[in-house]
C-alpha cells in the first residue's frame, strides 16, 4: 500500500532527515508521546484537559514521566484511557495566503490528536481482549490493531514523504521550466489510496463492536464507540485538510 522507504521508517522509528528541516515539532520528533511510559501531565493535558483532575487526584506530577512516577505505570495508562475524551476534529481552517511550509505545518499538527487516539483506544480494546475470552472480541482486537497499523503508516508516510515532496514540487513550480515530479504523483496517489482505506477500515468497527456486545457487557465497549466513531471523522476531516493543500499542485 505504501512505498517500503515508509514501511521501513515506521518499523524503525527513526524520524526522516528531510521531514525534520519541514517541521521540527513532527510528532515523530516528539519527546512524550501520550499513552505512553514517557508521557507526562503536561503532555496530556494539550490535549485532553479533562485529565487534570485525575492526574491531580493520584498525584501525578507535571514533571514526571509516568514510567518514572509507576513502576507499572499500566494502571494508570488505563484509567488516563477511560477518562480521556476524544478531540474535537479541528476545522479546515488552511489559509492560501500562509506560506507552504506554515501549510505544511498544520497538517503535520492535525496527526497528533488522531495518533494519540489510535493509542488511547489502542489501550482499551486490549484491556477488552485480555478481559473477555469470546471470538467476536479478538476479531475486534484484531481488526483494531490492523486499522491503528495502517493509520499510524499512513500518517508517517504523509508526513515523511508526501510533504516534503509537497515543498520541493512547489519550488521547482517557482522556477522556470520546473522539472515534471513523477515521485509526487505517486506519492499523492498513494496516499489518497490511504484515505480510502483508513476510512473503509475505520466504517468497519462499530458492527464488530456490536458483535462482541452480543458475547459480554463492559462499559468499555461504549467508550470505544464513541471513540472509534469520532477517530473516524477525525480522519474524514484530515483527508479534506491534505486534499485542501496538497490536490491543487497534483500532476
Amino acid at each position: 500500500m505504501f512505498p517500503v522507504s515508509a514501511v521501513s521508517l515506521l518499523d524503525s522509528g527513526v524520524p526522516s532527515p528531510i521531514c525534520l528541516t519541514v517541521n521540527e515539532t513532527s510528532r515523530h520528533s516528539e519527546q512524550h508521546p501520550l499513552f505512553s511510559g514517557r508521557s507526562r501531565r503536561a503532555d496530556y493535558l494539550q490535549l485532553y484537559p479533562e485529565l487534570d483532575q485525575l492526574c491531580e487526584r493520584f498525584g501525578f506530577g507535571w514533571g514526571d514521566a509516568l514510567a518514572d512516577w509507576s513502576y507499572a505505570p499500566e494502571w494508570m495508562l488505563l484509567a488516563l484511557a477511560r477518562a480521556a475524551r476524544p478531540p474535537l476534529p479541528m476545522p479546515i481552517r488552511v489559509s492560501p495566503s500562509a506560506s507552504h511550509s506554515d501549510q505544511i505545518n498544520e497538517l503535520i499538527a492535525r496527526h497528533r490528536p488522531l495518533d494519540s487516539e489510535l493509542r488511547r483506544l489502542g489501550i482499551l480494546v486490549q484491556r477488552l481482549a485480555s478481559t473477555h475470552a469470546h471470538a467476536a472480541v479478538r476479531t475486534l482486537s484484531e481488526s483494531f490493531s490492523h486499522i491503528r497499523h495502517d493509520a499510524q503508516l499512513h500518517l508517517l508516510h504523509g508526513e515523511m514523504v508526501v510533504f516534503p515532496l509537497h515543498l520541493a514540487q512547489q519550488d521547482a513550480c517557482a522556477r522556470p521550466r520546473p522539472p515534471l515530479s513523477a515521485d509526487f504523483t505517486s506519492a499523492l496517489g498513494f496516499l489518497a489510496d490511504g484515505h480510502r482505506e483508513i476510512s473503509c477500515q475505520a466504517d468497519r468497527l462499530p458492527a464488530q463492536i456490536d458483535a462482541a456486545l452480543t458475547s459480554c457487557c463492559d462499559p468499555d465497549f461504549d467508550l470505544v464507540r464513541t471513540g472509534v466513531t469520532a477517530l473516524a471523522a477525525g480522519f474524514k476531516a484530515n483527508a479534506a485538510a491534505e486534499d485542501a493543500v496538497l490536490l491543487p499542485v497534483k500532476g
